[in-house]
């Protein structure tokens, strides 16, 4: 990637090989990074900015200003979220696993990072990727072996400032982009959990604690993986979790806590009691995705360390061996017999004592007694073991470890806040996610509905009632939807005027671009808002229309900040002070060569900031010959339609030429004042008149006769207007205003 411009890069593809001087490995672990500085002059230039230093992060990616060790899904909104960043390969990698590491090293014309051989969490085939950075700005990815399941390419400037560039690496030849680019890559058809809940979002209150996600079709939720949670907010102390905040990347202003990927549908029984995987019904299923955003992760202290003897497969689920009161967090009901031999009576169905205390529900004193089992050799069981059907019933030997709940707090901390404060009701929502262009059957909503509704009743129960969950949907009013801008480009300045175009805009809806929030927002109809830009960096970005409670109506791509500069034109050009093309008033432009020789004439639009937006290099007029250009902007601007534009006129000429621009009303046609008062039209619209210099005007309206008015300096008769007959076609002082009021 050679950069052509800030943001912009000329993209090709050539054979290359992995350079071997690794240099210096970092001691990363899963989800970790390291800053490192350049050395010596090096510097790397990046959308606008020159960086000293690197975020050299486990996942198969690098970030400038800040780093980042977030869990949430490595997807294309993680790539164009947070910090500026390249990514050569952004996975889960895990550093600790395998052979391979991360390595980092400044040669005398580059600096190298190379994850090699790295393992994706979970997974037991290596990829090595490795990226190249070059003081002009240029960077490189060159790939070995790839083995990763998933991944996503590309880079981006960060915090969503533009939306990014979908492309196909695999068949772009040497070509220009720019902004933000990536592609993701997946063995399977994969989800992006991140922008679903985006989209969940736009329709929906933010009102909700967990999603819960079904679909109709199978995708690659991960190995021999069933079902799974994320935890996206962590507010809780005391369950050995730590505190963070990743909700707002998933739409969410803080309430959202996690979301559960549930797999399709085909893999649940049509009855929700019946079993559906290993020894949980669908219900318990469920039920055991919405505990992991309390369960089960505590440790106790044991003399002077913690110990995890609790915990078993993956550190988030009881231990085999733990008398859990049959927790559905993989626990067993387990009975001393008294003879240091232990049964297996029950597993899976219910929510122990102990996972209420962490749940919020239950006071630490009425955990009661814990234990957990040291089993004899022989016993044919681990404690990462999970539960099957087999071991229930299962009798083995071992030794009685007890357990006060007051080690579990000596470890972790009281849990805060305490069952006196903590919530007892959990909002959760769920979505049946379906391909693009189909619909969900009604056996398919059924059984969602059923498993659903199942999970409040199960939910009380397996809690004791101390605890419930609320399946009740909050649908926002109505979305905007976007359908055009108008102009559809502007300084990166920003202080544009623009037209929105869509439906379902309602009084008080606020706008934004590229985040940031636009200002004098002016509600005409439903339909059509007005704004004016916020400054931002050159290229396309995404506008949103939030209506008031939330609902927000976003157009990717929908306007681009352009850099302009400053116009220069020779000292006796004709200026026109200004011009239109919106949806209520065009601009006719007229120009008069009054030369025996052809006039070669250069227009050039100015913005209300004196920038050159647009201009017609060479326009020839005959001799002693007229042209007349109607809606003029739309010529410059490319368009049919309303531009939208509004600005002023530069005319460069070789021969001395005469110029006028007309207004006209879009929606009478009346080009004059003679013929708005004839035709008793409203509006009253005065045009303009091109001058060397400074632009002047004068206008005198007069009512009842202009007797005493001041006199009208300019040659010519009076006429009952006021106005000079040889200026008739002078002058431009107002304008109209969209809700029919007049600025001077």
């Amino acid at each position: 990637m050679a950069p052509s411009g800030s943001g912009a890069y000329t993209f090709s593809r050539q054979a290359g090989a992995i350079n071997q001087n690794f240099g210096t490995k970092l001691p990363l672990t899963d989800d970790d990074f390291r800053q490192i500085a350049f050395q010596g002059n090096f510097r790397f230039p990046f959308f606008g900015a020159s960086y000293s230093s690197v975020f050299i992060s486990s996942d198969g990616n690098i970030t400038f200003t800040e780093g980042d060790a977030a869990h949430t899904d490595r997807d294309l909104t993680r790539l164009n979220g947070g910090a500026p960043r390249i990514a050569p390969l952004l996975n889960d990698f895990d550093p600790t696993q395998g052979q391979g590491g991360v390595f980092y090293n400044q040669l005398s014309d580059r600096f190298l990072v190379t994850w090699k051989l790295i393992q994706e969490f979970g997974g037991s085939l290596p990829s090595t990727a490795q990226l190249a950075l070059f003081p002009d700005g240029s960077f490189e990815f060159t790939y070995s072996v790839v083995g990763s399941s998933t991944g996503v390419v590309g880079w981006s400037n960060g915090a969503d400032q533009h939306d990014i560039d979908l492309v196909d690496f695999s068949t772009l030849g040497t070509s220009s982009l720019s902004g933000p680019v990536g592609e993701k890559f997946a063995k399977q058809t994969d989800i992006d959990f991140t922008a679903l809940a985006k989209r969940f979002y736009q329709s929906h209150a933010d009102d909700y604690d967990q999603l819960a996600i079904f679909t109709n079709f199978s995708y690659a939720i991960g190995g021999e993986t069933f079902a799974y949670e994320a935890t996206i907010k962590n507010d809780i102390q005391g369950i050995n979790q730590d505190t963070f905040d990743f909700s707002q990347d998933f739409g969410s202003n803080g309430r959202l806590q996690s979301f559960l990927a549930m797999n399709q549908l085909s893999e649940f029984p049509d009855n929700p009691d019946a079993t559906a995987v290993r020894t949980y019904s669908s219900v318990e299923v469920l039920a055991h995705e919405t505990g992991h955003r309390w369960l089960a992760y505590p440790r106790f202290k044991t003399g002077s360390v913690n110990s995890e003897a609790l915990l078993g497969y993956q550190m988030a689920h009881w231990s085999f061996f733990f008398n859990a009161d049959a927790s559905v967090m993989e626990g067993h009901l387990i009975q001393d017999n008294g003879n240091g031999t232990f049964t297996m009576k029950a597993a899976t169905n219910r929510y122990s004592k102990l996972d209420q205390y962490l749940m919020g529900l239950r006071s630490a004193s009425e955990v009661g007694p814990l234990f957990y089992v040291e089993p004899a050799a022989g016993s044919g069981h681990v404690a990462t073991d999970v539960t099957e059907p087999s071991d229930i019933g299962l009798s083995f030997s071992g030794t009685r470890k007890d357990v006060p709940v007051q080690d579990i707090i000596a470890a972790e901390g009281p849990r805060v806040p305490d069952v006196q404060v903590a919530p007892k009701v959990f909002h959760q929502a769920t979505i049946l996610l379906v391909r693009q262009g189909t619909a969900p059957s009604s056996a398919e909503i059924n059984k969602v509905s059923q498993i659903q509704g199942r999970l409040k009743d199960f939910f009380a129960q397996a809690t004791n009632s101390l605890g419930a969950v609320d399946i009740t949907l909050q649908s926002l009013p109505l979305i905007p939807s976007i359908s055009g801008i108008a102009p559809s480009s502007g300084s990166t300045e920003g202080n544009t005027r623009v037209y929105i175009s869509g439906s379902n805009f309602q009084n008080g809806a606020t706008v934004s671009f590229a985040g940031a929030t636009a200002s004098n927002i002016e509600f005409i109809s439903p339909s059509l808002i007005l704004a004016t830009t916020p400054p931002s960096s050159a290229g396309p970005v995404k506008v949103a229309v939030t209506n008031p409670g939330a609902a927000t109506g976003t157009l990717s791509n929908a306007y681009t900040y352009r850099q302009l500069s400053a116009a220069t034109f020779s000292s006796n050009a004709l200026r026109i002070p200004y011009i239109v093309d919106s949806l209520f008033f065009r601009s006719n432009l007229g120009i008069n060569n009054p030369n025996p020789m052809a006039a070669n004439v250069r227009i050039l639009q100015l913005d209300n900031h004196g920038l050159l937006v647009n201009q017609l290099a060479s326009v020839s007029i005959p001799p002693h010959g007229f042209i007349q250009q109607n809606s003029l902007l739309r010529t410059l601007e490319g368009t049919t339609g309303p531009s939208g534009r509004e600005g002023s006129l530069v005319l460069e000429s070789d021969q001395p030429i005469q110029s006028f621009v007309s207004q006209i009303d879009n929606q009478t046609g009346d080009p004059s004042i003679l013929d708005g008062i004839r035709l008793g039209a409203s509006r009253l619209i005065l045009q303009s008149a091109a001058q060397p210099g400074r632009p002047q005007s004068l206008v005198q309206c007069c009512v009842g006769g202009c007797d005493g008015a001041e006199p009208d300096h300019r040659s010519g008769s009076r006429n009952a207007l006021g106005e000079s007959e040889h200026s008739r076609k002078r002058f431009h002082f107002l304008r109209q205003h969209p809700g029919g009021t007049f600025r001077q």
